[in-house]
């Protein structure tokens, strides 16, 4: 998602490793550990912006971003269910992404990567945002598609 990410290897490597030892399950052509994996990257910058943007535990959990990573997350995990994926998987993979993250942040201030990362930090967030909205509208119009059929 970031182009730093790109430059972070071991998560990279962490991700690709747990994506393999899972079973992933590949139906009509659709990835899931694919699509897990985006939800759950978008789970770990959403919670780093809000750690960022707060002060203390409770403002942390009742910021928007937190919340909206919550959303991310109960994506990943329906679409891990439906892939059979375990749930350990799914929480390992979460936190190899936020690891990541964490180690950028606690990285120099001079540094350019965390420069370039907070740089890129709000325009990514409000593409998990935009991802978010998207899957609450496809289960919107799959729940009014079974209204009507029925």
């Amino acid at each position: 998602m970031l182009s730093v990410a790109n430059d972070i290897k071991p998560t990279v490597i962490r991700v690709l490793l747990l994506s393999h030892v899972c079973v992933c399950a590949a139906t009509e052509g659709f990835d899931y550990q694919t699509q897990i994996n985006k939800y759950l990257d978008c789970q770990a910058l959403q919670h780093v912006l809000a750690n960022i943007l707060s002060e203390d535990e409770q403002s942390f959990q009742n910021n928007e971003y937190y919340l909206s990573g919550l959303e991310s997350r109960l994506v990943a995990d329906q679409l891990a269910r439906v892939a059979q994926i375990e749930p350990q998987y799914v929480q390992d993979i979460y936190a190899a992404y936020l690891d990541e993250y964490r180690m950028v942040l606690a990285g120099s201030q001079e540094n350019a990567e965390y420069q370039q990362f907070l740089t890129s930090l709000l325009a990514h967030v409000k593409r998990c945002l935009a991802l978010n909205e998207l899957q609450a509208d496809i289960i919107r119009n799959a729940k009014s598609s079974a209204i009507i059929s029925q």
